[in-house]
C-alpha cells in the first residue's frame, strides 16, 4: 500500500521547488549582467582613453600649426626686412655712382 501525501504538501513541495529553481535562473541572470556592466565599464573607460589620447594630438597638431603659422610670418618680415635693406643698399650704391661720376667728370 503506498503512502499518499496530501495534496497541499504536494503542491507546496512543487512551489518550493519552482522557487529554488527561478531563484537560481535569477541568480544566473544577475551573474551575467554583473558581468556585462563590467565589460560596458571597462569598453567605456577604454574608449575615454583613447578620447583624451586623440584630444591631446589634436592639441599638438593646433600647437604645431599656430608655431608654423608664427613661423611663417616672422621669414616674411625677415624677407621684407631684407629686401627694403637691400633697396636702401642699392640707393645707396646709385648714390655713391652719382658721385664718383661727377668727380671723374671734374
Amino acid at each position: 500500500k503506498r503512502h499518499k501525501m496530501p495534496r497541499e504538501l504536494r503542491s507546496s513541495e512543487a512551489l518550493q521547488k519552482a522557487h529554488a529553481v527561478l531563484t537560481l535562473e535569477l541568480h544566473r541572470e544577475r551573474e551575467a549582467l554583473i558581468l556585462v556592466q563590467q565589460q560596458l565599464t571597462y569598453q567605456c573607460a577604454q574608449k575615454q582613453v583613447e578620447m583624451d589620447e586623440t584630444r591631446e594630438r589634436l592639441v599638438d597638431t593646433q600647437v604645431k600649426m599656430s608655431n608654423a603659422r608664427e613661423s611663417e610670418r616672422a621669414q616674411r618680415r625677415l624677407t621684407l626686412d631684407a629686401t627694403r635693406k637691400l633697396s636702401e643698399a642699392h640707393r645707396y650704391g646709385d648714390v655713391l655712382m652719382g658721385k664718383l661720376q661727377h668727380l671723374a667728370s671734374v
